[in-house]
């Protein structure tokens, strides 16, 4: 009888970084920039709530940065904002990465955004994140890229957080990811971390003038795809502005790895955090979707209590839906946190966050169907066709197709154009839009 083999162990990536992370944390000078962070007057910390490791300027600055360790937005009613300065538009959140990488010492070009279809790849159907369009064939070095180093606003679509939306300030359907992404190549290297993390700390100081004492950077592991390394998410006043992954190794079953060929900067920044955090707005949304929601406040003739929203917002890092146990109970705790009884702050956030979740979904839908897509019953249609039904259904409940009719509704989608016009420039026509909605 023959012998039996031992069942080989393949880990999940998950379980790669749980058995890396102790020697990324032991060995901080092999695996991050820490000869920038020290050039820069930063100091490594241990975040006493969370327990990771992560770099400061100031020892005031005593947690991590994490809006779960801090307990708060700290932005909201305290933005970067000078008084007698206008709001920072959506567009203009844009035009200061965009111009702050491309004149970088070592200078990115900026490229067009990638269809949110995923055509050339046959493992998803929409672009959930700006590595999506590279992968597979850059990220191994059988194509080259359009540009490298890059930057693009790649508009990526999600579908796992639909209940947070409206609530948060941080969650969407779809959302714009501003993206470097570097190709480093044994015969055509760019740059790698050190000059990563001088890059995106000149944007924020620079750029938008974050104090660098308010800037907190969190060591981290990334895995995914067969490839992993280093990563540092980037904090402000509670609010996770960006992520720089570097792919630094290929991973094998065991856990093992060996140095990758080609060496890969993946740096993602979510575009409506960026004026959200600057303008110290009570909600994202108000500024991502600025014409599109006076529009609906005035064709609905509704209005939004600030009062209410300015004292919501800093705590509503905290009512994340889908990972409650008692969502009552979370909002009992949050009213009593303001000040408010519970009706009255349920009164007025509900009717307001079911009119970002009209905005969000409709802005999702333009680009998807824009780009190819058509609502389904399969596949990334059926994301379509689910958002597009939880909007008629959210119009019905609200009364609102009484007021808008169809006519009204679609003018929604101009407004979403408006607003995406100083990053996208003008849409083409599509005649058959209105007909498929």
């Amino acid at each position: 009888m023959a012998e039996e083999n031992d069942t080989v162990q393949c880990l999940t990536a998950k379980e790669i970084k749980a058995l890396v992370r102790p020697e990324f944390e032991a060995n901080p000078e092999k695996f991050y920039p820490t000869k920038v962070f020290e050039d820069m007057g930063y100091h490594r910390a241990r975040c006493p709530k969370c327990q990771v490791y992560f770099w400061r300027h100031t020892p005031k600055r005593e947690t991590c940065g994490d809006s779960q360790c801090e307990g708060s937005y700290t932005f909201i009613n305290n933005g970067f904002k000078k008084p007698d300065e206008p709001k920072m538009t959506y567009a203009e959140a844009w035009q200061s990465f965009k111009g702050s990488l491309t004149s970088a010492r070592i200078p990115c070009e900026a490229i067009d955004r990638y269809p949110i279809v995923a055509r050339w790849r046959n493992d998803v159907d929409f672009v959930a994140a700006g590595i999506f369009c590279f992968q597979p064939y850059c990220v191994t070095g059988e194509l080259d890229p359009p540009a490298n180093p890059l930057v693009m606003p790649q508009f990526c679509a999600r579908f796992n957080d639909l209940d947070n939306i409206g609530i948060t300030g941080r969650h969407y359907s779809g959302f714009i990811m501003m993206g470097i992404q570097v190709f480093n190549s044994p015969n055509n290297y760019k740059f790698f971390k050190d000059e990563c993390l001088e890059f995106n700390h000149n944007w924020l100081t620079k750029s938008l003038g974050v104090d660098p004492d308010e800037i907190t950077y969190i060591e981290d592991v990334w895995a995914g795809g067969g490839n992993m390394g280093p990563s540092i998410e980037y904090f402000v006043r509670g609010l996770e502005v960006g992520n720089m992954v570097f792919m630094q190794y290929k991973t094998f079953h065991d856990g093992s790895r060996e140095e990758l060929d080609i060496k890969v900067i993946d740096v993602g920044v979510g575009l409506e955090r960026v004026a959200w955090l600057y303008n110290g707005s009570s909600t994202s949304y108000q500024d991502t979707f600025a014409n599109a929601y006076k529009y609906m406040l005035s064709e609905l003739k509704m209005s939004c209590d600030e009062e209410v929203w300015e004292k919501f917002g800093p705590i509503s890092c905290t009512l994340n839906i889908d990972e409650l146990d008692n969502v009552e109970k979370a909002w009992d705790d949050i009213a009593a946190k303001i000040g408010l009884p519970v009706e009255t702050v349920r009164k007025e956030i509900k009717p307001i966050q079911d009119l970002y979740i009209v905005l969000d979904h409709t802005r999702t839908i333009l680009i998807t169907i824009s780009d190819g897509a058509l609502p389904s019953n399969v596949g990334g249609g059926g994301n379509v066709r689910n958002i597009l039904r939880r909007v008629f259904m959210i119009m019905k409940k609200n009364g609102w197709w009484d007021i808008l009719k169809m006519e009204g509704f679609l003018k929604i989608f101009e407004f979403h154009k408006l607003d995406l016009e100083g990053i996208y420039g003008k849409f083409p026509e599509y005649k058959s839009f209105d007909e498929i909605i």
